[in-house]
């Protein structure tokens, strides 16, 4: 029996992909933040409330890992990751068009359980690569892209509430989410 032959290499697409996907929920929280008084001020919650954003966030983001993490193993990657990316994009719609600080908080857990999974499944797409140095290598530059994320939210983030609303963001976060469904598919 010829041993199987190690998977091709990715392309410079795939690679810029798979590190999108793993930094979508850091980015998800990081763009956030600059928002959060415009956003309590705009729907009429305690100036404070604005950090329950990224905590409610954070609290769904966990089990989401979990759950999606067997899924992808279990049904394989494309599904899981296609169904929580336009489910991903539809929770960023229904928080930029939430009309009360109630729907945001629960978009935004919703939208935290579904970014769960696009880190998950682009690290194991990655360890799918057959381990060695191409493997190693393919982490690294994902790692290096998920380390840019949360430099770069917090700034990308001013600049929309600064240009646009608070709501821009969430665009924003649906327009990536999208853009991720075609990379993904490509």
């Amino acid at each position: 029996m010829r041993p199987a032959s190690p998977p091709a290499a990715l392309s410079v697409w795939a690679v810029a992909t798979l590190g999108a996907l793993t930094a979508i929920s850091a980015t998800a929280i990081d763009i956030s933040i600059p928002a959060q008084p415009d956003i309590a001020a705009a729907l009429g919650a305690d100036p404070a409330a604005g950090a329950l954003l990224v905590g409610i966030y954070l609290a769904a983001y966990g089990p989401g890992q979990i759950l999606w993490g067997p899924l992808s193993d279990r049904y394989g990657r494309r599904l899981p990751l296609y169904v929580s990316l336009v489910g991903f994009l539809a929770a960023s719609v229904l928080c930029a068009l939430a009309a009360d600080f109630e729907l945001l908080v629960w978009a935004r857990a919703l939208q935290g359980f579904l970014g769960g999974a696009p880190p998950v499944i682009a690290r194991a797409v990655a360890r799918d690569q057959g381990g060695g140095p191409r493997t190693a290598a393919l982490i690294s530059t994902m790692t290096v892209i998920l380390g840019l994320a949360p430099l770069a939210a917090p700034a990308l983030g001013s600049l929309l509430v600064a240009v646009l609303d608070w709501r821009a963001i969430f665009w924003f976060l649906a327009v990536l989410a999208g853009l991720l469904i075609v990379g993904s598919l490509l």
